[in-house]
C-alpha cells in the first residue's frame, strides 16, 4: 500500500506537530461518537475529497467564517505507518464509497506531511499559518444588503 491520508482542520495542526495523530476521545461528526472513540481515521487517496467535503460542510454549518475559526479542512499525508496496524473502517468505507481505515494507536508526527496548497510540507505551526494566509488571499468577501458574505473554493487545498 502507498500512502494513506487523514483529513482534519487547520486549527489542529499545531497539536499534531507536537503529538502526532492521536486516537479520538470524541467524534467530529454526529452519529459517529461510539464508532470514533479511540481511533485515528485514514483513507486512500480517492477518499480524500469525500472527507474534505464532509468537514467543509460541517465548518460552514458551525461558523460564519470557517477560515478565521480554524475550520479549514486540510489533508495530512501519512508516510510512515506499518501496514499491519491498519484496520478496515467498514462504516467510513461505506459512507465515502472508498477504502477507509483506522488505527488505535498514535501516529508519530515524524511520518506526517500536510498539503499547504502547492506542496507537501512537514506539519508545523508555520505550515498552519501559511495555509490560513493562502486561504485568506484566495477568499472573496462580498457585501449584499449590509451583510458580508465570503466565497471560498474548498478545492484550494485539495492536493489531487
Amino acid at each position: 500500500m502507498s500512502n494513506v491520508y487523514h483529513v482534519t482542520y487547520v486549527k489542529h495542526l499545531a497539536s499534531i506537530a507536537q503529538k502526532g495523530l492521536t486516537p479520538r476521545s470524541s467524534a467530529n461528526f454526529s452519529g459517529y461518537a461510539a464508532h470514533s472513540r479511540g481511533k485515528v481515521f485514514l483513507c486512500e487517496k480517492n477518499g480524500v475529497n469525500f472527507w474534505m467535503s464532509r468537514l467543509w460542510d460541517q465548518a460552514e454549518s458551525n461558523s460564519d467564517d470557517p477560515i478565521e475559526d480554524g475550520l479549514l479542512p486540510v489533508v495530512v499525508k501519512v508516510t510512515v505507518l506499518p501496514q499491519s496496524t491498519l484496520e478496515d473502517d467498514l462504516l467510513g468505507s461505506k459512507d465515502s464509497a472508498h477504502k477507509a481505515y483506522f488505527v488505535e494507536e498514535d501516529v508519530p508526527a515524524a511520518g506526517l506531511q500536510v498539503w499547504t496548497g502547492d506542496r507537501w510540507d512537514r506539519i508545523s505551526s508555520q505550515a498552519a499559518k501559511t495555509i490560513v494566509s493562502q486561504a485568506r488571499e484566495r477568499t472573496e468577501y462580498l457585501e449584499e444588503d449590509g451583510e458580508t458574505y465570503y466565497y471560498y473554493d474548498p478545492d484550494t487545498f485539495y492536493p489531487f
